[in-house]
């Protein structure tokens, strides 16, 4: 078995100042040791599932001494941010659609005067590509008992190809909505929905 000890070595002196030796103690550090070692562990696991969970995070905690922002290497990805971005707040802001901004912003305004502590919302981000990436993003602050913030965690999820397949869909029943009311001749139409049980009928 291994132990781990601290030595501390201190001269000695006699009566005129004269050095007449050293003097060594040894104090067993093995548990903190192990401790520090456990701890580490735990420090690394944690940072390994941050960084790769297929979600962006961005996590705020709210000192005296001043806040600490941690993010992900995922909300990079998904907002199309750089690290050297978040010391610049218009350019966090400007990669946003000014529509979902102005919902963003007035939930916000909402949370910082303690009428909800969560909010969730569907928004664009455009990356410095032109790329259009849609996001759900959503918003929670842990508070003091006097109401102030004491920690805030961000998530976006990116929701593009879901968004897309919707935007397809919508298009799609426009189309057989038009040709359902164009056409000249009477239309009755009976749908079997995938539910058993349920159906949609449509006459014209």
């Amino acid at each position: 078995m291994i132990f781990w000890m601290e030595l501390e070595v201190q001269p000695l002196f006699d009566s005129e100042g004269e050095s007449t030796g050293y003097m060594g103690l040894h104090s067993d550090i093995t548990a903190r040791k192990h401790a520090e070692l456990a701890l580490k562990e735990k420090e690394a696991q944690l940072r390994f599932i941050f960084n790769h969970v297929p979600v962006g995070i961005a996590w705020v905690s709210y000192k005296e001494s001043g806040s600490t922002i941690r993010h992900n290497d995922p909300f990079f990805e998904i907002s199309g941010l750089s690290p050297q971005d978040l010391s610049d707040h218009s350019k966090i802001r400007a990669i946003s659609n000014s529509e979902d901004m102005k919902k963003q912003d007035a939930l916000r305004e909402k949370m910082e005067n303690g009428e909800i502590d969560e909010f969730c919302l569907e928004k664009r981000y455009t990356h410095p590509d032109g790329k259009e990436v849609w996001v759900l993003l959503n918003n929670r602050v842990y508070r003091h008992a006097d109401g102030s913030f004491r920690q805030e965690l961000t998530t976006a999820q990116d929701i593009t190809e879901r968004k897309h397949a919707e935007q397809l869909i919508e298009r799609k029943e426009a189309q057989l909505r038009f040709l359902f009311d164009a056409m000249p001749v009477g239309i009755h139409l009976h749908v079997v929905d995938p539910i058993p049980g349920q159906a949609d009928i449509e006459t014209r």
